[in-house]
């Protein structure tokens, strides 16, 4: 393995920027070739998050950078949700908070286990997971159900045998997004929050669970583009913030393995500055990669310039060269690079049935007794509320139900009738004796999430004021929506939509 002292200039910025690259052209594709040759062999980028592809499409855009990089190359990626999230064939999993709900601390565990072992299967390194946000803040827009919960406790339980079952299968695992994200009512990815808690409340809460995970021996942590005034002043996000990554996460805390920002490109860093420049930033606060800079050329321009003012020093990007080439010996980079493409379908999707029991398990059921199995002919009408344009047969949970019998009728209310939904609503249940409403009340999904929510609440209301038998059926959110009769899922993953479908379709235990 390299040592900094022997690397030039060029070979070190590349392995401090980590650059997203769509993995879903042909590997051999001219333009695709172009920009792989652009990004490794001219700017010597090492450190890739390959995203929205295949399979096998991943697989080999890995091993062709593998070929054409002199030392071996780190791969990353978002797979919070399993590697389906971002590989098309691979397993899917329920959300956070879908697994801390069954209890079972061995789910969280096999779901770091399996998520680990089918991204080594296709080249990929390091797991950008678990969340350990505390989500103590029902109106956070943006973390909600990928946390394992609103306390401590579940979160620190389920983050570690996350990490413990990452680790078993080889992989590298990251807690996010430090200092914390449970505490906000803004998306960071369209603007920057900021959390006005003392240095005590957030000791005594949002460190917590960071705490245990570093002493639960995990590899990385990620920065979150927040403002916490107590620990900075300067009203810096805390990925910019030296006081915070220095001071807090090294120096107070302890950590020392590796530091990478949130992605550079939200609005929570943009709005202040480009994110060439961000990464530079970043690298000066003490975080070690920089996530999605950019423009890569100009970021790394941005850091040689920043070398050349003094603002930047080579020990600061020394050291976070050489945390980076730790993390690469730790991943096993020096005995193999390649993947044997030839044993890959045998190595994704092998716990299917595991993780739909995983799923089923998790499903949070406050139903009269006599409601449940729902009557299956036409006199029950499901009505579809998260947008999207969906067809019926793209829609996992309507599959199911129908595919255990239910004849029913169903509607999409949202995407036809857009803001005068409730309408639709109104219009499409009028003859039915049980409605149920499928919902996603999040701002990734609403635009409107507040007024939607207002709307929903009171057509509930009103259906149930009727005498009809109503079944809310949370897909997200599951704090702001009140129904007499509801089952909670915790996510919009197909795994989970089918599992609400079974729990509709059978009689309570």
């Amino acid at each position: 393995m390299l040592r900094p002292d022997g690397m030039s200039l060029k070979q070190r910025i590349g392995h401090v920027l980590m650059p997203r690259i769509y993995a879903g052209l042909v590997p051999d594709a001219g333009v695709f070739r172009d920009r792989l040759a652009f990004l490794v062999e001219e700017l010597s980028i090492r450190l890739f998050v390959p995203y929205r592809a295949g399979v096998l499409d991943t697989s080999q855009m890995c091993n062709v950078i593998q070929d054409m990089a002199t030392e071996p190359v780190l791969f990353a990626a978002d797979v919070e949700f399993g590697p389906g999230q971002s590989f098309l064939g691979a397993t899917s999993l329920p959300a956070a908070r879908a697994i801390a709900e069954t209890r079972a601390i061995e789910n969280a565990r096999l779901a770091g286990e399996i998520t680990a072992r089918e991204c080594r299967a296709m080249g990929i390194h390091c797991v950008f997971g678990p969340v350990v946000d505390v989500n103590n803040n029902s109106a956070n827009p943006i973390i909600g159900t990928r946390s394992y919960g609103e306390t401590i406790e579940p979160v620190v339980a389920m983050a570690n045998a996350y990490i413990d079952g990452v680790h078993a299968a080889g992989g590298l695992a990251t807690a996010k997004h430090f200092p914390g994200h449970g505490d906000t009512r803004i998306d960071s990815h369209y603007a920057l929050p900021t959390i006005h808690k003392s240095v005590e409340e957030l000791h005594a809460l949002e460190l917590a669970p960071f705490v245990r995970a570093f002493a639960a021996g995990v590899d990385c942590v990620m920065t979150a583009h927040i403002a916490f005034p107590a620990l900075d002043p300067s009203g810096l996000p805390a990925t910019l913030s030296r006081p915070i990554v220095t001071g807090l996460l090294r120096e107070e805390l302890g950590f020392d393995g590796v530091v990478l920002t949130d992605a550079l490109t939200m609005r929570g860093i943009v709005d202040r500055m480009p994110a060439p420049a961000a990464a530079t930033e970043a690298l000066i606060a003490g975080c070690d990669i920089a996530l999605f800079p950019g423009d890569e050329a100009a970021a790394c321009q941005a850091v040689e310039r920043a070398l050349e003012d003094g603002r930047l020093t080579e020990a600061r990007l020394n050291e976070a060269v050489s945390r980076v080439l730790r993390l690469k010996e730790k991943a096993r980079l020096l005995d193999e690079t390649a993947v044997d493409l030839s044993t890959l379908p045998g190595q994704v999707r092998r716990n299917d049935a595991q993780i739909q029991a995983i799923a089923a398990a998790s499903i949070r059921v406050q139903v009269r007794a006599d409601i449940l199995p729902i009557s299956a002919d036409e006199r029950t009408v499901a009505v579809w509320m998260p947008p999207g344009t969906p067809m019926p047969d793209s829609i996992p949970a309507l599959q199911e139900l129908m595919g255990l019998g239910w004849r029913g009728r169903f509607c999409f209310a949202w995407e036809e009738a857009g803001d005068q939904w409730p309408e639709a609503v109104r219009a499409a249940v009028q003859d039915a004796d049980t409605v149920l409403l499928f919902a996603a009340p999040d701002t990734q999904r609403h635009e409107a999430k507040d007024r939607f929510v207002v709307d929903l609440n009171r057509v509930i209301g009103e259906l149930e004021g009727t005498g009809r038998t109503v079944v809310y059926v949370s897909l997200g959110d599951p704090y702001c929506v009140a129904c007499a009769n509801r089952l909670d899922a915790f996510g919009m993953e197909a795994v989970s939509q089918r599992a609400v479908a079974q729990t509709l379709m059978k009689p309570p235990i």
